[in-house]
């Protein structure tokens, strides 16, 4: 027995030696069961120390006992002597400051000699694999007991090497056995680095990703909060932008889910003010109401926000929240935004237009609004990062006015204008003041702006425009323009004069003062004062043209050499300058409205510079072109409007004629049925205008229509009443003529009855129909597809019935106003000037209301390859001559104008005669016979074969 302690020291002494040697451990999670270490030794980078050290064994089978897992254990050594120091050290693991590291192993102590005496262990950490270096006790046990897991924590507070110490420190001899197994090492996960934003701080979501937390905000809860884009998700509208940061889902009860702004370092004793935006909405109706508090606190965890500074239970629409608050001693700081509801599925809690700054900090703004003063509402450095208006503005009311931007509706110019919210009471009198502003008496100033109010489908909004000495309702007292309950459907510039009594400062309000509830969205953008004989620069906007647009390929179709036209909107401009990168060609760049060819697929960036004698604006607008080369064919799905940039209405919204024949286009549902795209009682045909190049060919195998309302009139009394179960439609695929329908060479007709496509009954949500020709239709060039009815009961409300039929379809609105959907009216709108002849126009020719609006039918298509084949060139004196062709024509060119082309079949029979215009003539060829033909031109003769 003594050789084998003295072996065993001996083994201590060069496992110790060889552990201090030994890389430290520097990946966690680390793990240790003991069961690969050889009998009587220690694993790798252990180290031992102790009269009679610990070692590895079986524990079965030297001890009887089993192992915590597999068959091996570490023990403590024998003889069990007293006043026991025996310590087995973990290796070196290389720790850094400030992290918690969790140890954990299982531990037993057995005295089979059962003579009342009890083993004892503990357990330490320390800088070295020695005695003295562990320095920290962690934990300590004495007395029998089976295998149990003892877990323990340190966090160092420097960053170094460290090691755990596993004793044996019975006080008494023969006390028993201390047995290990199963020693492990974990790192907490290291936090990420926390982002101190600067103040002053504002976030209004809108650049955060769906479902994402903007840089340096936090979450925490069973159900947390993230970004949405409310109105697709929730159906309701943010504060700001289309952004909002909204509560997580399911909607559980006792919720403490909370959301942290990012950390500001603040000041102690100096006051500070947090702003934020909260709706809170239960749109189950159940009766159960959500909730939501607003806290302050040392960390982005719940347990750190020690301070409430508001709360509140119950539904509400949008409505602002400021706070106060002081922190004690200087620090980093964060806000809590909290979802606090009691009951399950009491609905949701959104915040929107967060932000932070230091009250009355005293800064002396770094810009200031002087006359001539023009107000985007995109020039960051007209705002202090504190107020939703530029410096010097102010807004009143419950419904203050706020810079934002409605869903689908694009600024004027840049991104943002100014905004307000539907109100939810009536007699609203929401007022944005603009800055002082320094003035000269008897001198007239001319302030001008543009306005969009569409109101609602029930309600017509008010606004009013004044002048006054102050930012207050008695010192405006001069009212300059009023429009009382009338929708103004698109930017549309309102300008008035006024001329002051005396020097001094004055300034204009703008008023939302709709008489009625739930007036809709009230927006005003480019605001501008000057004096009276001044020029402002102009407003510059454009947009590209139309373009046909890939379902299946989301892109806007650009046809190889197809010449895209820009759309110029730019207002007061006298001239213009454009420029597009990426070796795209302008064809004019001084032109008000040029064509642009784009050499290859990829993004351009397009601007427009607007000039007058007040200066110069800009526009720029961003293109993505998919180039259709047509080198093979191409299967594709079509329509003629974007996603991205164009106007889709949704169901609620379905463009209508109301009694008057004015379009309603907001909250139509169940109070209109003449729909704009479908059956009213102007017109019972529709169509939409496909714009292809003339070389294009492609064929038309089915067509995709979603129809937004839909009933039919069924009456199967039998009595003669009206009954529309037999009433029919045709789809007819029309070629182009000189920019309409031509109706006297129809390509394509597909009849059917209506309840045999869309069905016998209503629809409450919108359902798409598929249309599929006999034969796939071939096309060449410009096509359109109509849809024309039968003669449908669209009865007149005073028959005392209530019930008719009615169908509306997808309906949209291009941004750049250029119409393609087409109409054939056999009765004019009331106090309209329009004839009625028969014909096929422009929805915007019959109705200027319908300036841009399209009609969502979507044909599945195949490209044709292109076929465009040199045949032939002959040469003779000055004359070359070339023929190529494409399929169907063929085209002569390098002739001088007025030269004599003909064409004979091989029997000498005269096929086509006619005269070079332009150096050239194309030879329509689609009827002719499958055969040899000579082309005989300038004294040339060709022969081809068709």
């Amino acid at each position: 027995m003594s050789k084998l302690i003295t072996l065993l020291c001996l083994f201590s002494m060069l496992f110790s030696s060889y552990a201090t040697a030994a890389e430290p451990v520097t990946e966690f999670p680390y793990s240790e069961n003991f069961d690969t270490t050889e009998e009587e030794y220690i694993p790798a980078g252990w180290a031992v120390e102790g009269s009679t050290p610990f070692a590895v064994y079986p524990a079965f089978d030297w001890y009887g006992v089993q192992a915590q897992s597999g068959a091996n254990a570490l023990v403590s050594g024998y003889p069990q002597t007293g006043n026991r120091t025996d310590v087995a050290f973990s290796p070196m693991f290389e720790m850094k400051a400030g992290v918690k590291y969790t140890m954990t192993v299982w531990v037993m102590m057995k005295n089979t000699a059962q003579n009342g005496r009890n083993p004892g262990m503990k357990i330490t950490v320390g800088t070295a694999q020695t005695s003295d270096a562990q320095t920290t006790e962690l934990a300590t046990d004495e007395g029998e007991c089976d295998w149990k897991e003892v877990t323990v924590t340190f966090t160092p507070e420097t960053d170094g090497q460290y090691c755990f110490g596993l004793w044996c420190n019975s006080v008494l001899s023969s006390a028993g056995d201390v047995f290990f197994d199963t020693f492990s090492v974990s790192a907490e996960e290291s936090t990420p680095e926390v982002t101190v934003a600067e103040l002053p701080y504002s976030e209004s979501f809108d650049t955060t990703a769906e479902m994402e937390m903007p840089s340096g905000w936090a979450v925490e809860g069973a159900t947390p909060f993230a970004v949405y884009p409310t109105s697709d998700w929730y159906g309701v509208q943010a504060q700001s932008g289309a952004n909002a940061l909204v509560s997580g889902y399911p909607q559980g009860g006792n919720r403490a889910d909370v959301a942290f702004s990012p950390m500001f370092e603040m000041k102690g004793g100096v006051e500070y003010t947090m702003s934020v935006w909260v709706m809170m909405k239960n749109m189950a109706q159940n009766g159960r109401v959500p909730s939501m508090k607003i806290t302050a606190g040392l960390a982005q965890v719940a347990d750190a926000q020690i301070t409430e500074l508001a709360s509140e239970e119950g539904e509400c629409d949008w409505k602002e929240v400021k706070v106060k608050y002081t922190p004690e001693t200087d620090g980093q700081y964060c806000f809590g935004l909290w979802c606090t509801s009691v009951l399950a599925t009491a609905g949701d809690v959104y915040f929107d237009t967060f932000s932070v700054s230091e009250s009355n900090s005293g800064e002396e703004p770094a810009w200031k609004a002087e006359i001539p003063y023009v107000e985007t509402y995109d020039d960051a450095s007209h705002y202090s990062g504190k107020e939703y208006l530029p410096i010097g503005w102010a807004s009143t009311g419950e419904t203050p006015w706020v810079t934002a931007a409605i869903k689908d509706k694009p600024a004027l110019s840049g991104e943002y204008y100014m905004v307000a919210q539907s109100s939810v009471l009536p007699n609203r009198n929401d007022i944005a003041y603009s800055p002082m502003l320094d003035m000269k008496g008897v001198k007239t100033y001319t302030v001008s702006m543009y306005l969009y109010m569409p109101g609602t489908g029930s309600v017509d909004p008010s606004f009013k425009l004044t002048a006054g000495n102050g930012q207050e309702v008695d010192a405006q007292t001069v009212t300059l323009k009023e429009i009382t309950e009338t929708a103004v459907k698109d930017w549309t510039k309102v300008e008035a004069d006024f001329t002051p009594a005396e020097d001094g400062q004055y300034c204009f309000a703008m008023y939302a003062c709709s008489a009625s509830a739930g007036d809709g969205n009230i927006a005003v953008d480019n605001f501008s004062v000057r004096e009276k004989d001044d020029v402002l620069p102009p407003t510059a906007l454009f947009y590209v043209g139309n373009t046909l647009n890939s379902i299946l390929y989301s892109g806007s179709i650009v046809f190889d050499g197809q010449k895209i036209k820009m759309i110029n909107m730019s207002t007061d401009a006298t001239s213009y300058k454009w420029t597009v990168d990426n070796d795209a060609v302008i064809s004019d760049d001084e032109a008000a409205e040029p064509e642009i060819t784009f050499p290859k697929a990829g993004t351009y960036t397009i601007t427009l510079q607007a000039t007058n004698e007040g200066g110069t604006t800009e526009c720029q607008q961003t293109f993505s072109a998919d180039i259709y080369s047509l080198d093979y064919d191409i299967e594709d799905a079509l329509m003629t409007t974007s996603e991205s940039i164009d106007h889709i209405f949704q169901q609620g919204d379905t463009p209508a004629y109301n009694e008057d024949g004015e379009v309603k286009d907001l909250d139509t549902y169940e109070l209109y049925y003449d729909f704009v795209v479908g059956v009213n009682p102007y017109y019972r045909s529709i169509a939409e205008r496909f714009e292809l190049p003339s070389d294009v060919s492609l064929e038309i195998s089915s067509l995709s229509v979603m129809t937004n309302m839909y009933s039919l009139f069924i009456n199967d009394r039998g009595d003669g009443t009206p009954n529309d179960k037999e009433k029919t439609y045709r789809v007819v695929i029309y070629p182009d003529n000189d920019g309409t329908p031509d109706t006297a060479n129809v390509m394509a007709t597909k009849a059917d009855k209506l309840i045999n496509t869309f069905g016998s009954a209503g629809y409450y949500s919108p359902v798409r129909q598929s249309v599929t020709f006999d034969e796939p239709v071939k096309v060449k060039g410009s096509f359109y597809v109509a849809f024309e009815f039968d003669d449908l009961d669209l009865y007149d409300e005073t028959d005392g019935r209530n019930y008719r039929s009615w169908i509306g379809f997808d309906t949209r609105c291009h941004a750049n106003k250029q119409t393609t959907l087409y109409v054939k009216p056999e009765k004019a709108l009331p106090g309209s000037d329009y004839k009625v002849d028969g014909k096929w126009c422009k929805a915007d020719e019959f109705c200027p209301s319908l300036a841009g609006y399209s009609f969502c039918v979507m044909p599945w298509v195949k490209f044709y390859k292109k076929e465009t084949t040199s045949i032939e060139g002959v040469e003779n004196g000055d004359v070359k001559l070339e023929i190529s062709a494409d399929g169907n024509n063929y085209r002569v060119s390098g002739l001088s104008d007025g030269t004599d082309v003909r064409v004979y079949s091989v029997s000498g029979v005269q096929v086509f005669a006619g005269k070079a215009f332009g150096g050239e003539v194309v030879i329509p060829a689609d009827s002719w016979n499958k055969g040899i033909y000579v082309i005989n031109a300038g004294g040339n003769s060709v022969k081809v074969l068709k």
